[in-house]
């Protein structure tokens, strides 16, 4: 029986699991998955006698006693974009308990890592903002007036609070979850700039949205296709607000969805996999 272990929560996570479970009694494959918290819990696939789901977040030493005994022969890192402490313990555990490390990469939305031009109007191709860091959006925000819509999830949300008047400027969407609206609370934004939902959003939806709190400014992750940049993107075009992109980690290496299925594929042999996740 062959040992995989998959950090999930993102979306890419998740697909790589239900390309895997219709194949993994007839290639004898044991699937653990971590995942930080019990709402990326709920968004795994239903079928879960089929795989064993471990709930909560784990450092880097826990990380080491669990690899260490179940010896997995393959560790794979679908953990997201931006989870970069998480991604550092996960990849230092594999190497001190002797796995196999796979890191599982989500594509770039903007094309544009290592890009700092931000000059909104450069170029038609160009229409966002590129900055390295949160702080580095912060400091521009506080060179200027107007709404904002913050798509960036409720983890680095209180850097935001550095925002000059930030409590009637900021809107913050965020995930419909206890801990995610606790802490919009605690932070004091107001109840109606606080937008618990879960997406993924339409072009359409993201256009409503800032109309109907009137953002000037939206502030997204470069979450890539499947994090829903583009839609994000459209409706920034469409109305006129300007997109401020904060980008990834630009030296990370790894494989996207479809070449890590293609690993698992040469390695065990599973056939039907391309058919799950179409």
């Amino acid at each position: 029986m062959s040992e995989i272990l998959i950090f999930a929560g993102t979306t890419e996570g998740r697909k790589l699991l239900e390309a895997i479970l219709p194949e993994i009694d007839e290639w004898k494959l044991s699937i653990s998955v971590c995942v930080a918290t019990d709402y990326g819990k709920y968004l795994l696939p239903a079928d879960t006698a089929k795989f064993k789901v471990l709930s909560g977040r784990l450092d880097e030493g826990e990380m080491i006693r669990l690899m260490t005994a179940y010896q997995y022969d393959y560790v794979i890192d679908a953990t997201h974009p931006y989870a970069i402490a998480a991604s550092e313990n996960i990849r230092s555990a594999c190497v001190q308990a002797g796995c196999n490390y796979i890191r599982l990469l989500r594509d770039s939305g903007t094309g544009e890592q290592g890009d700092t031009n931000t000059s909104f109007e450069k170029s038609e191709e160009k229409r966002w903002l590129f900055f390295k860091s949160h702080e580095a959006v912060i400091s521009y925000l506080n060179q200027t007036t107007g709404n904002v819509l913050l798509t960036i999830g409720s983890k680095e949300l209180e850097k935001y609070t550095s925002v000059l008047n930030y409590q009637p400027r900021l809107f913050a969407r965020v995930l419909p979850t206890v801990e995610a609206l606790q802490k919009c609370i605690d932070l004091g934004f107001p109840g109606r700039h606080v937008l618990c939902m879960q997406g993924p959003f339409s072009a359409e939806f993201n256009t409503a949205l800032i109309n109907q709190v009137k953002a000037k400014y939206l502030v997204t992750k470069d979450s890539g296709r499947i994090g829903g940049f583009w839609e994000k993107y459209k409706a920034a075009l469409s109305t006129g607000t300007i997109l401020l992109v904060v980008g990834r980690k630009m030296d990370e290496e790894g494989s996207c969805l479809e070449e890590v299925l293609d690993f698992l594929k040469s390695k065990y042999g599973i056939r039907r996999m391309a058919e799950a996740i179409n």
